[in-house]
């Protein structure tokens, strides 16, 4: 059943992202201006542009569309800092990546660089 209308489900799904419409357009390869009109409801994206809209924020398209699916689960935006250590473990091999981890546990089982201390 169709409870939502595109233009509802988009201004959900680019309010959420925490993204600029800027941003957003860059993203999909689209002007600012396309974001804008389908946000107002001017006009819908075409079939392909939403297929790029699913694939890039994680949602199914029927979600898109209106239809009575489960929500998206966004996650959690991440720092530069984050996205950085996120690359370089990803760029471990398993061992690397197991080195890494304990590295971290060490440090936050120290309590020396827990948030809130300087150091």
């Amino acid at each position: 059943m169709r409870i939502a209308t595109v233009q509802s489900r988009l201004n959900e799904l680019f309010d959420s992202s925490g993204m600029k419409d800027i941003d957003i357009a860059n993203a999909l390869g689209v002007s600012k201006q396309s974001i804008s009109s389908w946000r107002s409801g001017a006009r819908s994206p075409k079939k392909s542009i939403l297929l790029q809209i699913s694939d890039y924020f994680h949602v199914d398209v029927s979600w898109l569309l209106g239809w009575d699916v489960l929500p998206p689960v966004m996650p959690p935006k991440l720092t530069e800092d984050e996205n950085h250590l996120l690359g370089l473990y990803q760029q471990l091999n398993p061992k690397g990546q197991k080195m890494l981890v304990q590295t971290a546990e060490m440090a936050v089982a120290s309590g020396m660089y827990a948030k809130g201390k300087e150091g």
